[in-house]
């Protein structure tokens, strides 16, 4: 399958998981889109500067990110890193984190949350 960025569904939310300003999430494809009950989220995320997606733990879920563009500040259970395109993260089950803007670029995430 096949889908253009324009097929994406584009969500926006303000404050999200108590951060600051808006996330924009571009789900690139659905879980029934997959093939796979393993796969809660696979997307684009998109933070402007001085925006966050606040803290918030993973249950019985990993999260992986991957940074396109942009510098971002990760958070996992107290421990900050600077993350630069090319950079990867992995929050994993019973761990906390969160993600900021903090640099002067738009910052652009691919996103995946998987299950066992």
């Amino acid at each position: 399958m096949v889908k253009r960025a324009s097929e994406f569904k584009i969500a926006r939310h303000e404050n999200f998981k108590g951060g600051t300003g808006t996330t924009e999430l571009q789900s690139i494809f659905a879980p029934e889109e997959m093939g796979t009950q393993k796969v809660k989220m696979f997307s684009k995320l998109v933070l402007e500067p001085g925006c966050s997606i606040g803290l918030h733990a993973h249950e019985g879920e990993d999260e992986l990110l991957y940074v396109l563009k942009g510098v971002g500040t990760h958070h996992e259970d107290g421990v900050e890193h600077v993350m630069y395109p090319g950079d990867a993260a992995v929050c994993g089950k019973g761990h906390q984190h969160f993600m900021a803007n903090r640099g002067t670029e738009t910052l652009e995430c691919l996103c995946a949350i998987v299950f066992e």
